[in-house]
């Protein structure tokens, strides 16, 4: 019985001593507040713009976002949700405006002025001690972590989307100089031009069609404006009854340039032959350099 009863006056004290540390221990800190919003679902419009450069913003749309400016142009939104997770960076401190030498926060010269909806955030320098980017917002220096991706574009190229037939439009008929290529029901039909043109096979029409359907760059690029540069006519019409122009450039890669939204897509060498000539399409995507559907698994150069 006595043993019974040491027993339980040492788990009351074991309890006891638990209780204590428990309550004794500090509330952990709270997580660093956002920039301007955990959610970035409210917000409708986002970009920025470089002092010296060209502004550049989108708009969110009932089928994703669209850049407004400097051209109107469906955006890429993988790009467009980097450009919206500063809004969620976490702020490590905050700073009166006044109290503070702001030209030595680099915003003498800032860096660029990011903006949603109506706010405008300048972007300084990165403080070389705490690593941290200094954003100023308001009568407000901020220190955030600097967001991947934000920082690293320099106009609106690499917002561009990737896929060469803008999303939501029907690909009706591709025109060359040489052939035309029909939508024939859910199928498609080539034909060469002139009498004696060997005739296209179904297959190859199809494939044709279909690739460029869903041709993808790889990556986004500045136009080559060289006018040395040899390029081809290819005109795209959709199903709406209108059409466009892209000036085609073999190379290294399938250079189409897009005049209206001023860029140039990057499409896999592999495909030219395809794309442009109504050739067999190619056995092996690693012909090229590409071992991946065209724009994936392909690291793309530094934004622009």
């Amino acid at each position: 019985m006595r043993r019974h009863i040491v027993n339980l006056v040492l788990l009351f004290l074991i309890g006891a001593v638990a209780a204590l540390v428990w309550m004794r221990k500090e509330a952990p800190e709270p997580p660093p507040e956002p920039l301007l919003a955990e959610s970035t679902e409210s917000i409708q419009r986002v970009g920025f713009r470089i002092p010296g450069g060209e502004t550049v913003m989108a708009a969110r749309k009932n089928d994703g976002w669209r850049l407004t400016e400097p051209v109107s142009a469906p955006a890429d939104n993988g790009v467009i949700n980097s450009l919206l997770a500063a809004a969620r960076a976490p702020v490590t401190d905050r700073i009166p405006a006044g109290e503070v030498d702001l030209s030595q926060m680099g915003f003498d010269q800032p860096e660029r002025y990011m903006r949603f909806d109506d706010v405008e955030i300048a972007f300084g320098a990165i403080n070389p001690v705490t690593k941290k980017r200094y954003v100023l917002m308001g009568d407000k220096v901020l220190q955030i972590r600097d967001p991947a991706g934000a920082s690293s574009y320099h106009s609106h190229i690499k917002l561009v989307h990737k896929d060469v037939v803008p999303p939501g439009r029907k690909l009706v008929r591709v025109e060359r100089p040489d052939w035309t290529l029909e939508r024939d029901g859910d199928g498609w039909r080539a034909q060469r031009n002139g009498a004696a043109a060997e005739p296209v096979s179904t297959e190859r029409a199809v494939a044709a069609g279909e690739a460029w359907t869903v041709a993808r760059a790889m990556w986004t690029g500045e136009p080559n404006r060289d006018p040395e540069t040899e390029s081809e006519s290819v005109v795209l019409h959709f199903a709406e009854g209108d059409a466009v122009e892209l000036r085609a450039i073999r190379g290294q890669q399938l250079l189409l340039q897009r005049a209206d939204f001023a860029v140039q897509y990057h499409v896999a060498r592999n495909l030219t032959g395809l794309l442009l000539d109504l050739d067999a399409p190619p056995e092996n995507a690693a012909e090229g350099g590409q071992s991946e559907p065209p724009g994936e698994g392909i690291m793309a150069p530094a934004g622009h």
